[in-house]
């Protein structure tokens, strides 16, 4: 199955502002329609196999003034287009295989394809972290959980209890209970004698 993304950016594409002779007022629309097909059919080597024979069946087209529209749009898709912003192949968006006959190569398949990943790598890096952080906040809520239990176990304070206390320990007792535990006067003691 093939896969191929639209961006909105075709809609001011130099694409759309081709004419169509005889279709002035829907070449639009028939050139939107022909490069959509294109892009929704072309293989992972961006490779088409349409012709406009095929296109007309899948646009469930009989009419002859629109398989000639068809045609025309199709003959526009290699022609080179001065005015778009792709120079590769001087504006083509499809350039024949000589090698394979009924095949033509989709000129702006890779950048687009490049978009593509990039679009969904960064999807899937945004929900990966997600996952992560919905893991990190389970663990941490199943860590207090357990250390609530652990403190009820062994009774333990518990977290409150514990910030309770600290906050009516008079602040610097621990460090005067030791500066007075020192004797200031005191020498120290010799080194010992090593004989050689």
């Amino acid at each position: 199955m093939n896969y191929g993304k639209l961006y909105d950016s075709i809609l001011n594409s130099s694409l759309m502002d081709t004419e169509l002779e005889g279709h002035e007022e829907d070449g639009a629309v028939v050139m939107l329609a022909v490069w959509a097909l294109v892009i929704a059919t072309k293989d992972s080597q961006d490779i088409t196999t349409l012709n406009p024979r095929a296109i007309a069946k899948h646009l469930n087209v009989r009419g002859a003034k629109m398989r000639r529209a068809i045609q025309l749009a199709w003959d526009a898709l290699f022609e080179p287009d001065p005015l778009s912003t792709h120079k590769d192949e001087q504006g083509r968006r499809l350039i024949p295989l000589p090698d394979s006959p009924g095949r033509a190569l989709v000129v702006t398949g890779k950048h687009y394809r490049k978009m593509v990943q990039a679009e969904q790598s960064k999807e899937a890096d945004a929900e990966r972290q997600k996952r992560y952080r919905s893991r990190q906040k389970a663990l941490a809520a199943a860590g207090k959980r357990k250390i609530s239990e652990e403190a009820e176990r062994h009774g333990s304070p518990t977290a409150e209890e514990a910030k309770k206390a600290f906050e009516e320990e008079p602040v610097g007792t621990p460090v005067e209970a030791l500066v007075e535990d020192l004797d200031m006067d005191a020498k120290p003691d010799p080194l010992p004698e090593i004989d050689f």
